[in-house]
């Protein structure tokens, strides 16, 4: 009901709608649409956030699948990873501490994440936990 009433404050009801939309209908900045987008990045934040806080509890549970040790990160080891993302919704690869430094190590993450396409979900110690994206 509110919507018809909407249409006839907009359109006198008895001409012909305009056969083209002007970039000011289109926008998504008017009164209603800038809220609706931001509404929309929100939820989905807040679903992704439950996701990955669902995702931490099922990766404490799991054990490590990869572990990645003196000859560090390979070719054979990222084929490795991304095989075990496409059977698994989570991987959870350990490092050998020797392999990197404490300060070194979060580079290393990112270089996994990065070359195997995945998004990380948990770092602890020298344990990470992985997903597709």
């Amino acid at each position: 009901m509110h919507n018809i009433a909407l249409a006839r404050s907009h359109y006198n009801v008895n001409s012909q709608p305009p056969t083209s939309l002007d970039e000011k209908d289109c926008s998504l900045e008017g009164s209603l649409g800038a809220n609706a987008v931001e509404d929309n990045k929100t939820i989905k934040g807040e679903i992704m956030d439950k996701n990955i806080k669902e995702m931490k509890k099922d990766s404490k549970n799991l054990a490590a699948s990869i572990i990645i040790g003196k000859n560090g990160l390979t070719e054979q080891v990222i084929k490795n990873i991304a095989l075990e993302l496409r059977k698994n919704d989570l991987v959870k690869i350990k490092i050998l501490p020797s392999l990197v430094e404490s300060e070194g190590k979060e580079a290393l993450f990112e270089e996994i994440a990065e070359k195997t396409g995945a998004k990380i979900v948990q770092k602890i110690g020298f344990t990470i936990t992985l997903t597709k994206r």
